[in-house]
């Protein structure tokens, strides 16, 4: 059982009754708990046989000027928290405060989530690629350490003091794929949605959708191809085992690889392989190393549009690397060399494709 602390509250009463002092200030002075707190007050009342006031009723004594707190409580630049520290009273006293000083105002209802804590972020610099669909929310919440309800929100009040009407994210592009190259070696399992997705460097949802379009449009339905998949691994064991005779070969290929000299693709053609045996041959090689395959470069404008942010190259490398991402030079070299022949980057599609 934990030591019981005593504290003398009756030096105390007299401010607490007037509204004086805080309960939160006299818990940081003796440093004790809430609860050690309300013990003490109830059992100095209860020995004077008296009953014990609501201290929140006596918040009408004081009175703190809320005025100079308003535009930035609006803006979510303050919290109600934060102005009872600084006003060194309870937060009840700043929340009796401002419902005075809007009913002054005429304004009974107040919604007090509106004064919770927003974090701002210049979403002007992002807005002319994100209308070109070359940034998503996703991305800018990434770039700027928020989440994407800031980035949503940020967008929304741009276009509400612009008087301008959001566009609608349909305008956003979507990377198409011409499926007839897979279809065969995914109907023969010779691949899966998820090595097509990691190739054409694009989400497997919209991998998914394209191959439910294709069959949708054949009037097909649509094969289960994970089945297929195993179906075939199982009958050709013993190629597997013929080709792995020739997978050391990969680590000839990997500082390469690593520095974006060469594709997994361009390997495939010089090995005479198809592209998915070296994609296996790659990722094993790392997993020895208890490493996942790394993805190399980076989108050019993206890099272009964190330059021109004032991001060091230090500064993005590190940040690459801890989403498993290499950043070889040539990828910066591309978007100096983007921000130096345009005033504004116009992004269409300017990319190393990896």
């Amino acid at each position: 059982m934990g030591k019981t602390i005593f504290i003398d509250i009756s030096k105390y009463i007299d401010d607490l009754e007037k509204g004086l002092i805080t309960q939160s200030t006299i818990m940081e002075i003796e440093g004790v708990s809430k609860g050690t707190l309300n013990n003490a007050i109830n059992n100095y009342y209860q020995e004077k046989g008296l009953e014990k006031p609501n201290f929140r009723n006596v918040s009408h004594i004081i009175r703190i000027d809320i005025s100079p707190y308003i535009s930035d409580l609006k803006k979510g630049k303050i919290t109600i928290g934060e102005i009872a520290k600084i006003e060194d009273v309870g937060r009840y006293i700043v929340k009796r405060s401002i419902e005075e000083y809007y009913q002054e105002k005429g304004i009974e209802k107040i919604e007090y989530r509106q004064f919770s804590r927003k974090k701002e972020i210049d979403i002007s610099k992002y807005i002319k690629d994100w209308e070109k669909g070359n940034l998503t929310f996703a991305k800018i919440a990434e770039m700027e350490d928020v989440s994407t309800t800031v980035v949503n929100r940020s967008i929304n009040e741009y276009y509400q003091e612009k008087g301008l009407e959001k566009p609608n994210k349909s305008i956003i592009k979507v990377k198409n794929i011409d499926l007839s190259l897979y279809i065969n070696d995914l109907e023969n399992g010779e691949i899966t949605p998820n090595e097509i997705a990691e190739i054409e460097k694009m989400a497997i949802s919209t991998v998914n959708k394209r191959i439910m379009e294709y069959y949708s449009q054949k009037k097909m339905p649509v094969p289960d191809f994970k089945i297929k998949k195993k179906k075939i691994v199982e009958e050709e064991k013993p190629i597997i085992v013929d080709k792995r005779k020739k997978e050391t070969n990969i680590e000839q290929y990997i500082e390469d690889f690593e520095n974006g000299n060469i594709t997994r693709e361009e390997i495939a053609e010089i090995e005479n392989v198809k592209p998915v045996t070296i994609y296996k041959r790659v990722e094993k090689y790392y997993l020895k190393q208890g490493r996942k395959v790394p993805k190399i470069g980076a989108q050019i404008n993206e890099l272009a549009i964190l330059l021109r942010s004032g991001v060091s190259i230090e500064e993005i490398r590190e940040g690459a690397k801890k989403r498993n991402t290499l950043l070889p030079d040539k990828y910066f070299e591309k978007a100096k060399e983007l921000l130096k022949n345009a005033d504004e980057i116009d992004l269409e599609e300017e990319s190393l494709e990896k």
